[in-house]
């Protein structure tokens, strides 16, 4: 293990942060081919949008490319917002989503606030009464869980 650790390179990757627009820009400039403006082949509140709503590099990847998939079936010359926000899940923004994006499934959740499983499952949908809720709110947050 020693040996492959000298052979490995450690950097450390801090977050888009406010550069989500210019990223996007920059993306898409590295996509098409040279003297395509961005803005001719996806239309600038398609690409605002995708910055209110993404972060990670591998999400704009994975979204630009649901865009363009999209657009190429049906046949239109520009991906528009509407076509962007098809791609993007209802669920998104949810909070089982968001912790299953950093590694908490319901499971891990469960082990981790030593409750069981349906309970688990229960507040994830918001099913569950006021005072559990913020029990386990809170249990969560004292981990360090971004919720």
């Amino acid at each position: 293990m020693e040996e492959i650790g000298h052979r490995t390179t450690k950097f450390e990757f801090s977050s888009i942060g406010d550069e989500r627009r210019e990223f996007v820009f920059w993306l898409l400039q590295q996509c098409l081919a040279d003297g395509i403006d961005p803005t001719d082949v996806f239309e600038y509140a398609a690409q605002e949008y995708l910055a209110e709503r993404l972060s990670t590099p591998l999400q704009f990847a994975e979204h630009l490319n649901r865009a363009f998939t999209d657009a190429y079936r049906m046949g239109a010359d520009q991906v528009m917002r509407d076509i962007v926000e098809e791609t993007i899940s209802v669920g998104f923004d949810d909070l089982d989503a968001r912790l299953s994006r950093i590694g908490y499934n319901p499971k891990a959740l469960a082990d981790l606030t030593d409750t069981r499983l349906p309970e688990i499952r229960r507040f994830l949908k918001g099913q569950l009464d006021t005072d559990r809720t913020d029990e386990l709110s809170t249990l969560m947050r004292k981990a360090g869980l971004p919720i």
